[in-house]
């Protein structure tokens, strides 16, 4: 923030006050004792109270003449004139139209009025041409009693702290200005205070501190450029990243959408395996009752089987009977041929019809040894695929409570997952090892329908 520059200082003698004329009004061409002076710009100089064609010294005649109530003659010494300067830094003035400089330094003339007196006011001029815009203005100090004393218009050290504050605070702070630093008069410990330097001195070290200043201002013009290009970039770079994080969230909720839309195809096909479950269940317990049928059957047809082999067994003793019998027919023939004669044809009868009787309980009982057979191979095919309807009716408990697990999972996974970020490198793997897993359990179901199919068709 700039700071209210207020500086007063003492005219000593009628050749100080005739110098300080000659600065003001610019009336010579060239300024040793001020370099800074550029007369291109001289110009723009203009002056608030002037009077052409009369010297400062004449002008304070003439208001002591007028307003000197003393008894005693003036000294030669006496102070008969002083120099009020009034400026700012220059970023202050780059800050502000020429309107509104010129107000600021009318302000600045209205202070030293209502301060010093109007009518002591011999000239107010505003100098343009130099580093940095100023108002110089000249006073007599002339008291309200009628006195000349600068001494009593300006005072001591304090005196002087106290137009400072009263200059702040008149003009200072309402532009919106700080005060300078303020010397602590009261504090015997604290710093000497320091020694109140001449316009020139005081003009020397403000324009120096001025330079400096406008150096560190370009400095601090050039960061904030730097800082301003940064802070454009970054809003770009965070506009981007907006727009990439917009897109990103449209993205995830596609993905939420695929993957619930899996998570229930998913569970649509558990709910299709649970019925396939049950449908396997309901076979498998249609094929127990039909294996205890078979079984019933297999025993009745065992003992049918073992009266067949007592028929067999009853058959072989009819056949060693007849070759018995046959034996005894040759034998008797050869023994006595009338009397076999007689009974030939009622023998040859009998041995015929036993002969059939042993056929035909042959024939019987190879047909009951045929058919017992085939009973035993369906009822040992039928209890291969007891058991392995029973192995596969063992794995659906665990299938059942594999798909319930899972489906619990997905559940927990489509309730607490978080599409940040950090789980978007991961979320792909995720979804395609979820796919795998659902095609391998499809595959395993499959390939065991297809054994189940087989051992049905054989």
């Amino acid at each position: 923030m700039s700071i209210a520059i207020c500086r007063v200082q003492k005219l000593k003698g009628a050749s100080a006050v005739a110098g300080m004329q000659i600065h003001d009004r610019r009336e010579k061409e060239h300024s040793n004792s001020n370099p800074d002076i550029d007369r291109s710009h001289s110009s723009k100089n203009y002056a608030f109270i002037e009077t052409p064609g009369k010297s400062f010294n004449a002008l304070a005649d003439e208001r002591i003449k007028q307003g000197y109530t003393g008894e005693k003659a003036i000294r030669k010494d006496a102070i008969r004139v002083v120099e009020g300067l009034f400026t700012s830094d220059g970023v202050f003035f780059e800050n502000k139209t020429p309107q509104e400089q010129r107000r600021f330094f009318e302000d600045c003339l209205k202070w030293t009025q209502d301060r010093f007196g109007a009518d002591n006011i011999i000239s107010a001029i505003v100098h343009m041409d130099e580093e940095t815009p100023h108002l110089h203005v000249d006073f007599v100090p002339l008291t309200v009693d009628g006195r000349l004393s600068a001494k009593d218009m300006l005072g001591g050290r304090a005196d002087l702290q106290r137009l400072q504050d009263d200059f702040y605070k008149s003009v200072g702070k309402p532009w919106g200005m700080e005060r300078g630093e303020r010397a602590d008069l009261d504090n015997p410990e604290a710093e000497k205070p320091r020694r109140h330097k001449t316009t020139a001195e005081f003009k020397r070290d403000t324009t120096a501190e001025i330079v400096a200043l406008e150096a560190k201002r370009k400095k601090l013009v050039s960061e904030h450029a730097k800082y301003a290009q940064i802070c454009k970039e970054t809003e770009e770079r965070i506009k981007s990243l907006s727009e990439n994080e917009s897109a990103l969230n449209r993205k995830i909720e596609g993905l939420k959408d695929d993957f619930k839309e899996k998570v229930n195809d998913y569970n649509r096909k558990i709910a299709e395996m649970n019925s396939k479950n049950r449908e396997i269940v309901d076979e498998i317990n249609g094929l127990k009752d039909e294996s205890a049928s078979l079984g019933a059957e297999v025993a009745a047809k065992k003992k049918i089987l073992s009266d067949f082999s007592l028929k067999v067994q009853l058959a072989s003793d009819l056949e060693d009977t007849i070759k018995e019998a046959y034996k005894q027919i040759i034998f008797i023939a050869n023994d006595n041929p009338i009397k076999f004669a007689a009974r030939r044809d009622d023998v040859r009868e009998e041995a015929e019809n036993l002969k059939k009787a042993a056929v035909s309980a042959v024939k019987q009982l190879s047909k009951a040894e045929n058919y017992a057979i085939s009973l035993y191979d369906e009822y040992r095919k039928i209890d291969k695929k007891l058991a392995v309807a029973q192995k596969e009716a063992a794995k659906v408990p665990d299938l059942t409570a594999q798909n319930k697990d899972l489906a619990v999972k997905f559940g927990k996974i489509s309730r607490v997952i978080d599409f940040s970020p950090e789980l978007q490198a991961h979320f792909k793997q995720a979804e395609e090892a979820m796919i795998k897993q659902i095609e391998a359990e499809r595959q395993l179901n499959q390939q065991n329908n297809n054994r189940s199919s087989g051992r049905g068709a054989r």
